[in-house]
């Protein structure tokens, strides 16, 4: 389910904030990059809830990033967008996620560089499992 909540620095849900090497992502970034969000499966009430969500990224992220699909298996849903300023991007994303029907520590957020397979985690901050797409 998509909920009204927001996930920000002012949520208490969320016990830390958003990562401080976020501003290493900030605007101008010369290679095109690829974040992708990965929520629990479950995140959403049914497939027209989180298309629902997807449409509101693309509606949010506007013409300064590419929300490029989504793909669903082995438990998780993951959102692609791509851009040239990632931490511009992720403000932007905090705005819409599911906040209050997905435990902050559930919601994965990543970045590579179009032309790498090698992700770094951005969120949740301090967790070592590797980041995958399945």
């Amino acid at each position: 389910m998509v909920a009204s909540g927001a996930l920000d620095r002012d949520n208490p849900r969320l016990a830390d904030p958003w990562p401080a090497r976020m501003s290493e992502y900030r605007g101008g970034v010369t290679d095109k990059s690829q974040l992708v969000l990965q929520l629990p499966e479950d995140a959403f009430v049914d497939f027209d809830a989180m298309v629902a969500f997807e449409d509101s990224l693309i509606e949010a992220l506007g013409q300064n990033h590419e929300v490029d699909g989504h793909d669903i298996g082995s438990g998780e849903i993951n959102f692609f967008i791509f851009t040239n300023a990632p931490a511009d991007a992720l403000d932007v994303v905090r705005g819409i996620l599911p906040g209050s029907s997905v435990a902050p520590s559930a919601i994965r957020v990543a970045v590579r560089a179009v032309d790498s397979q090698d992700y770094e985690l951005l969120w949740p901050e301090g967790d070592t499992r590797p980041f995958a797409i399945l």
